[in-house]
């Protein structure tokens, strides 16, 4: 029997779990015992080391105008395994907790869940199980296991004077809905196209393991690149001085055109990008940006890292805003 049209205080916990979570769920892989029904999973290690995170959300802060409850869910498993990728740790395994209204209409959910689905497949992970719960305001926090072969992985405050700051991944898109711009989405269609549903590279896991003795420092881009760029240069206590943009939207290059503090400002204050933040050695930025091209990772060797007061300049743009998302304040000025 179908409920499409029910609200969830009329279908219970019971058919949700069954009837639309369990059956994209993992099955056990062999020599695991735990089911997907079971209220703990076990796994075979995959790696040397194990990696483990938890990432959670306010889904009205994921859902912008044109994301449907899919895209939230494709949004905020990217965002989860983007923390893992930037390490340098494969991401094997997720649990999805929910929070969602007695008064949710149980198509939503299903959408929410297929969305779920449509990324863990498409990352090639194990959708383990999870929690379901009723709250008034709606939420998704995700826990991942992943597995990595480096013997170290790159801390955020780990950059040294010297080091190059090598970005990947294309930025701008986000920018403008950070700077009040979303509104322009009727004229320019490919602000939607660009954040609707976001996409990483796990191939980037890899190369970050290989590359490990180089990189001193990473991070994710999900709060702004220049929030990212000025915690890292916080918490390593080194000035990080930007040359160039990273790689640009087409669609922002159009937009802007030659207005340079225009591109900074898209490109600095957005989130949800989902590129990586990396402070390379010298001696290993040949090899690092020759596998990036290889696994045809947008990036850009963007500045470096010096001795000084710590933060972030820029070099054309010295009294650049930064903005970055904060879960109480929403978007907010750091600088």
């Amino acid at each position: 029997m179908e409920f499409n049209d029910k609200e969830l205080v009329f279908i219970g916990e019971e058919y949700v779990i069954k009837k639309i979570i369990k059956p994209h769920l993992s099955p056990p892989e062999p020599g695991e015992s735990l089911g997907p029904l079971d209220d703990v999973r076990d796994l075979i290690p995959h790696g040397p080391r194990l990696t483990f995170s938890v990432d959670g959300s306010n889904i009205a802060s994921l859902k912008l105008e044109w994301r449907t409850y899919a895209d939230v869910g494709w949004a905020a498993l990217t965002g989860a395994l983007s923390d893992h990728v930037v390490k340098g740790s494969h991401p094997h395994a997720v649990m999805v907790a929910l929070g969602v209204s007695p008064n949710t209409h149980i198509s939503s959910l299903k959408d929410l869940i297929a969305g779920i689905y449509a990324a863990v497949k498409h990352y090639g992970v194990r959708y383990m199980g999870g929690d379901l719960n009723s709250s008034v305001t709606e939420w998704i926090a995700v826990s991942v296991i992943g597995y990595t072969s480096a013997k170290r992985l790159p801390r955020r405050d780990g950059a040294k004077p010297g080091d190059k700051i090598i970005v990947t991944g294309k930025y701008g898109a986000m920018g403008m809905v950070a700077t009040g711009r979303a509104d322009l989405v009727k004229y320019f269609p490919w602000i939607e196209g660009e954040t609707k549903r976001p996409i990483i590279s796990i191939d980037l896991a890899e190369i970050v393991a290989a590359n490990y003795r180089w990189i001193h420092a990473s991070m994710d881009v999900s709060d702004g690149l220049g929030y990212t760029v000025i915690t890292i240069s916080r918490d390593s206590r080194v000035k990080s001085i930007l040359k160039r943009p990273p790689v640009i939207h087409a669609g922002v290059l159009e937009y802007c055109g030659e207005d340079v503090k225009c591109i900074w400002d898209l490109a600095l204050n957005g989130g949800e990008e989902y590129g990586g933040v990396f402070y390379v050695d010298p001696g290993g930025v040949e090899q690092f940006t020759r596998q990036l091209s290889e696994a045809g990772i947008p990036y850009r060797i963007v500045g470096e890292a010096v001795e000084g007061e710590p933060g972030l300049v820029i070099e054309d743009y010295p009294d650049a805003r930064i903005k970055r998302w904060d879960q109480f304040m929403k978007w907010t000025d750091i600088r």
